[in-house]
């Protein structure tokens, strides 16, 4: 796990804050049971997947679920936050990003980044479901210039090839195939992160066979597509922020960014903000369906909270990093 074979206290120091970091958000409040997919790796995953963003120079993010199937957009409020609060922290770090979704998640994506001038250097592509010679050219392009890939929420692909919510309903056109299998090919090289709640998102293929056997209708939903690092969350959103925080206090402790920039990683009023957005373009609940600023069925106040718990971790930690380095200065 080591960064720097010469620190190896400070990485040391570092997996311990993140093992905090992900347990905030791992604490199955939603009661959908994500304690009993985690990875064999959990311990380590946030780490280890943090770590190898932080060698990335560009990274595609994939995002958006369209489960509410009846409602126009038909994407749900989870992920898409997640998503946003990932490319920030890795914008701070002069990576690349792009992020990639379908033609129904255009609306809110481009108006959270006209309204947020943060996020105006995201290069954001969405793709109708019937594509054109110049849109699989486009895709193509994209992933052959990205060498990270995430995904947080995002339609992932079960054994028969279809996408499910997690009521077993089939998403069919709704769900661009070719973005799929063009990003998420197996042994290309390219790191694959997935961020999901349900294990019927891309990339949950890892921890597939405790879906079928703990998630009701496992056996239908279970996304078939694995990932370099699986990360489980209470809803996708928050597991985007814990990777955020995870990159960022790596990040800090690596001399990559300063104290201020580290508190950015997360930010609450900027979280609300989006919430806000989102809805106004007509984004609902994937759970409740209400057009509202929840997630999953949780109130905001409950995504305050997991926000407010993760940058009390950082702030502590940014001071034990502080009087380490004044330590070893001395």
């Amino acid at each position: 796990f080591f960064l720097d074979p010469q620190n190896k206290q400070m990485i040391n120091d570092s997996t311990w804050v993140i093992q905090k970091i992900q347990k905030v958000v791992q604490q199955d409040f939603c009661k959908r049971g994500i304690l009993k997919i985690l990875p064999p790796n959990n311990d380590s995953v946030y780490f280890s997947a943090a770590e190898a963003l932080l060698k990335s120079k560009k990274v595609t993010i994939l995002t958006g679920f369209p489960c509410v199937m009846d409602c126009t957009p038909p994407i749900e409020s989870d992920g898409i936050a997640g998503a946003f609060s990932l490319a920030s922290t890795l914008l701070k770090l002069n990576k690349k990003v792009s992020m990639v979704s379908e033609w129904h998640a255009y609306e809110a994506l481009t108006h959270v980044q006209e309204k947020m001038p943060i996020f105006q250097k995201v290069n954001i592509k969405t793709y109708a479901n019937v594509l054109t010679k110049e849109d699989k050219e486009d895709i193509e392009e994209e992933y052959n210039s990205s060498d990270s890939l995430i995904a947080i929420e995002r339609s992932g692909n079960a054994a028969d090839g279809k996408c499910y919510t997690m009521r077993a309903a089939d998403l069919g056109k709704l769900v661009s195939e070719h973005i799929n299998s063009t990003f998420w090919k197996q042994g290309d090289g390219k790191l694959k992160v997935a961020i999901g709640d349900g294990g019927n998102e891309l990339g949950m293929g890892t921890v597939k066979e405790d879906v079928k056997e703990f998630v009701d209708k496992g056996d239908i939903i279970a996304c078939d597509l694995p990932s370099d690092f699986c990360l489980c969350a209470d809803t996708s959103n928050w597991g985007g922020y814990a990777l955020s925080a995870a990159i960022g206090i790596l990040a800090f402790k690596e001399g990559l960014i300063n104290k201020e920039e580290l508190f950015e990683c997360l930010n609450l009023d900027r979280e609300k903000m989006l919430a806000d957005l989102l809805v106004e373009k007509g984004v609902r609940d994937g759970v409740t369906k209400k057009l509202e600023p929840t997630v999953d069925g949780c109130p905001f106040s409950k995504t305050a909270e997991i926000i407010n718990d993760l940058n009390k971790i950082l702030k502590e930690n940014s001071v034990e990093a502080n009087m380490q380095k004044q330590t070893i200065t001395t």
